[in-house]
C-alpha cells in the first residue's frame, strides 16, 4: 500500500471523526405592540347656558354625569336675558360600540331677585320638588354665610343691586347643585346624549321664555324638559310646572 494512500485515508478518517461545527445566525425581530382597544373612546365637549327669559337668571349651576365614570360641574353668577354664558363648561363622555354609559344633566338657577329656585325635572317631578323644598329650607342661612364671606349686605337671597355678588352667587349655585345631586338618583336628572360629532363642539342648554329647558347639540340631537320651582323664603312650591 502506497504511503500516499495511507496518508489520504488517515486524513479522511480524521475529518470524519472531528465534531461537526455549525454556525447559526440569529436575527431578533422587535414588534411594537399598540395598546389594546377597549371599544370605548373618551371625548370632550363644550357646553354653555343660554337665557331666553325676560329677566336675568342668577346662581346658575350645570352638572353633568356620564354614568359613574365622569362628573363635571360649572357655576355662573349671572346670565342676562338674551345672553349666553361665555365661560364654557367642559364635559367628558365615552363613545364606541362597547359603551354602556349615559349622559345625565341637572340645571339649577334662581330668578334675578333670588326668591325662586328652579331645577330641571324631566321624570320624577314630585321627587325633584321635594328635593328643592328640602334645599330651600336650609338655603337662607347658608346663603347668608356665603354672602357675609364675600362682604355683601344680605337680605334673604337678595344682595346689593338686587342680586348676589359674583363670589356669593357662585357659592350658592354650587351648594344648590351639590345638595340636589346628593338627594337625587339619576331618575331625577335629564338625559341628553352626546355623540362623536359633538366632540370639541358646543352644546347649548337653553332656558326658554316659559322656563322649559332645551338641550341642543352640534350633532343635531335636541332634548326638552320642564323645570320645577320653589319659593326660597318659604320653601314652598310655586305655580309654575
Amino acid at each position: 500500500m502506497r504511503l500516499s494512500f495511507v496518508l489520504h485515508l488517515a486524513a479522511a478518517l480524521g475529518a470524519a471523526a472531528a465534531p461537526l461545527t455549525t454556525t447559526t445566525t440569529t436575527t431578533t425581530t422587535t414588534r411594537l405592540l399598540h395598546p389594546r382597544w377597549t371599544g370605548t373612546t373618551r371625548r370632550t365637549s363644550q357646553v354653555t347656558v343660554v337665557n331666553h327669559t325676560k329677566s336675568a337668571i342668577t346662581c346658575v349651576s350645570l352638572a353633568h354625569k356620564y354614568s359613574s365614570v365622569y362628573k363635571d360641574g360649572k357655576e355662573w353668577a349671572r346670565i342676562d336675558p338674551g345672553a349666553a354664558a361665555q365661560d364654557w363648561m367642559k364635559v367628558s363622555y365615552n363613545t364606541g360600540p362597547f359603551t354602556t354609559g349615559r349622559d345625565w344633566w341637572l340645571l339649577t338657577f334662581y330668578d334675578d331677585r333670588g326668591t325662586t329656585l328652579y331645577a330641571t325635572a324631566p321624570n320624577n317631578f314630585r321627587a325633584v320638588v321635594d328635593a328643592l323644598e328640602s334645599v330651600a329650607g336650609t338655603l337662607v342661612l347658608a346663603a347668608s354665610g356665603a354672602a357675609a364671606g364675600a362682604g355683601v349686605a344680605f337680605a334673604g337671597l337678595t344682595g346689593v343691586g338686587g342680586f348676589l355678588a359674583p363670589l356669593a352667587a357662585i357659592g350658592i349655585a354650587k351648594l344648590t347643585s351639590d345638595r340636589l345631586l346628593s338627594a337625587e338618583p339619576t331618575d331625577g336628572l335629564k338625559q341628553h346624549t352626546l355623540r362623536v360629532e359633538d366632540e370639541g363642539r358646543l352644546t347649548a342648554v337653553i332656558v326658554n321664555e316659559d322656563y322649559t329647558v332645551t338641550f341642543r347639540s352640534a350633532s343635531g340631537d335636541v332634548s326638552e324638559t320642564v323645570t320645577a320651582a320653589v319659593a326660597v323664603a318659604k320653601g314652598k312650591r310655586t305655580g309654575r310646572p
